[in-house]
């Protein structure tokens, strides 16, 4: 391959070969960039072929831009065994078609899938149409940090199970035009970007957002039961004793069809309803009670509650 002015970097094109030696050199170059594979020509003669790579360096990252015209290749367990790789690579097809087999699974992926591999696995693929594809190669050690859910099983299609984050193939399509120009500097801060947005793809990233949620919901409403009487209790007081900002604190709320601050209020008029109608204490002094200051914004609230005034259950209990 033929380093280009980046540091690190390096292209390589098939029309810069003889004719006759372009698929041998891209075997060399495929080896080179990916993972060695015995590969053979699916459409002959093999001066019809035709590939180019550009491969750019991120510290420990390496992304590659490939186009190639039909042809297969496979990585058998005994290439395996003399070049195993411990890295993973994230595969993304910008056009084209190509059969993946990963041998528990096989699938036929074009624009927009997304291929999850590892080196040290068994793979076999078919360019089946001319193919363009964006691969970031990461340390299997940074993949297994950022990807935790995957618990270490990288040979895996994730875009058939969840759509692929637009912000992560933004950036690798940004990167594959302008690392070229970008000093170390820049491409440190680019790798560390694009690791972030790699953990976007975790299958267990939504789940364990979920189960957060929860769990900061369930303490917060036995938060709230605990401290209804204090005139203080609000969302913003709340969010501040769980350490987590009010917008969160609302996140946590979604899907159970209340708001903490209706929360709040509702459980303090049930509280008084309950009082008015076991107890003989006055009106006003059951609402200061349970949090409310001012007697006629409570009655307000009571009313367009229950649909009576807080006088209405005193007058039912008397009955």
């Amino acid at each position: 391959m033929s380093r280009s002015t980046g540091p690190g970097d390096r292209r390589w094109a098939s029309t810069g070969c003889p004719p006759g030696s372009r698929f041998d050199a891209w075997r060399d170059v495929l080896g080179a960039t990916h993972l060695p594979f015995a590969v053979d020509l699916s459409e002959p003669p093999v001066e019809a072929f035709s590939a180019e790579v550009r491969e750019h360096h991120l510290g420990d990252l390496t992304l590659v831009d490939t186009r190639a015209s039909p042809h297969r290749g496979v990585r058998s367990r005994r290439q395996v065994a003399v070049s195993a790789c411990d890295v993973v690579g994230l595969q993304y097809v910008v056009s084209g078609r190509e059969l993946v087999d990963l041998g528990h699974e096989s699938a036929v992926i074009g624009p927009g899938d997304l291929l999850l591999w590892h080196g040290d696995a068994p793979v076999g693929y078919e360019v089946i149409e001319p193919l363009h594809k964006r691969t970031l190669i990461l340390p299997r050690a940074v993949a297994a940090a950022a990807l935790p859910g995957f618990g270490g099983r990288f040979l895996a299609f994730p875009s058939r199970t969840a759509p692929v984050p637009t912000a992560l193939v933004g950036l690798l399509a940004l990167l594959s035009t302008e690392l070229t120009g970008m000093d170390d500097g820049a491409r440190a801060a680019s790798a560390a970007l694009t690791v972030q947005l790699v953990r976007l793809l975790d299958p267990g990233r939504g789940e364990l957002a979920r189960h957060s949620r929860r769990d900061l919901r369930e303490r917060v409403l036995q938060y709230v039961d605990d401290n209804l009487g204090d005139p203080a209790l609000s969302p913003a007081t709340i969010a501040a004793a769980h350490a987590v900002s009010v917008r969160n604190l609302y996140s946590a709320f979604n899907g159970i069809g209340t708001t903490p601050a209706a929360h709040i209020r509702h459980q303090r008029l049930a509280r008084c309803r309950a009082e008015l109608a076991d107890t003989s204490g006055s009106v006003g002094d059951i609402a200061f009670r349970w949090g409310f200051r001012n007697r006629a914004h409570f009655s307000r609230l009571f009313r367009d509650r229950y649909a009576m005034p807080p006088s209405e259950v005193r007058r039912r209990r008397g009955r």
